[in-house]
């Protein structure tokens, strides 16, 4: 089991006020980097897979609907989470469903119909909420008592993905279009997952 970090080596602060001292520690490098790889991939896709639906010539009850299947599988995901976590690891799971999760945004490039498209929407909801859990369940393995200055660091980079994610996305999607995009960003959450397997030491 990975030790938890000793809070005189970081700085000796155990509350949840953000530390930069922790970006000594490897793990917490790992998580920052990689989550905001995966943060940026997946805010492409909720602000652009809707309108790529529509560019598909979805009519805007099917699009909507498909467009809700990303997130609507979440519900029974976060259930079997727990489960899944605790067989695979947290390195384990993150690993493989981001990599299966970057496989699936691929995908979006080359499905166009709408039943395959509906179930490759509920194939990625479902994922993802496995994804998060993971996330959370890494933090909180890395900082022991300084969890809550872990959390503030990974979360800076998180959501520092949002602000990154649409300039990112608007230059790919202007120069290249909309299957582009999707191959761009299937292969930066694959590279994140490649980072979790080969760097993340908390199990």
């Amino acid at each position: 089991m990975y030790l938890p970090i000793e809070g005189r080596g970081y700085g000796g602060n155990a509350g949840g006020s953000l530390n930069l001292g922790l970006l000594r520690n490897s793990d917490v490098i790992v998580v920052s980097l990689s989550g905001f790889l995966f943060f940026m991939s997946y805010w492409t896709i909720t602000l652009y897979a809707y309108k790529y639906f529509l560019s598909l010539g979805l009519n805007d009850y099917v699009a909507g609907f498909t467009y809700s299947l990303l997130a609507l599988l979440g519900i029974p995901s976060t259930l079997v989470a727990g489960y899944i976590i605790r067989g695979l690891g947290v390195r384990g799971t993150l690993s493989l469903f981001e990599a299966i999760y970057g496989v699936l945004t691929i995908l979006l490039s080359v499905v166009t119909r709408e039943l395959p498209l509906m179930l490759l929407a509920a194939a990625m909801g479902f994922v993802r909420f496995v994804i998060t859990p993971a996330n959370s369940t890494a933090v909180s393995k890395i900082g022991g008592e300084l969890a809550g200055s872990v959390t503030g660091i990974a979360n800076l980079f998180w959501q520092l993905s949002g602000a990154v994610a649409p300039a990112v996305a608007s230059i790919v999607l202007t120069r290249f279009g909309y299957q582009f995009l999707w191959i761009v960003m299937g292969a930066v959450i694959i590279t994140s997952a490649v980072i979790y397997q080969l760097a993340l030491k908390v199990r």
